[in-house]
């Protein structure tokens, strides 16, 4: 059983630039969203690189955090929590 605090991490979830605007990485978020769900987790959180904070948003994430630096990359921590 996962308890009410769990949540669902993704770390270097990218896509080549080349296949960007094809669906392949909405495809892939929402079967990891689903995957997430189906599990009982409660919240999935990433971080993101400022150019594809948008992608996010239009997924339903929330950024939950000022810039960080990744290996000297800007990024904010972004969060999606599912309804109970």
């Amino acid at each position: 059983m996962i308890d009410k605090e769990s949540f669902f991490k993704v770390s270097r979830f990218a896509i080549l630039k080349e296949y960007w605007n094809k669906q392949l990485g909405t495809k892939m978020l929402q079967f990891a969203i689903d995957h997430s769900k189906s599990l009982g987790i409660k919240r999935f959180l990433l971080d993101s690189e400022e150019e594809t904070i948008g992608f996010y948003e239009k997924n339903g994430f929330k950024i939950i955090s000022d810039f960080f630096l990744i290996e000297d990359h800007p990024h904010k921590r972004m969060e999606l929590v599912f309804d109970e």
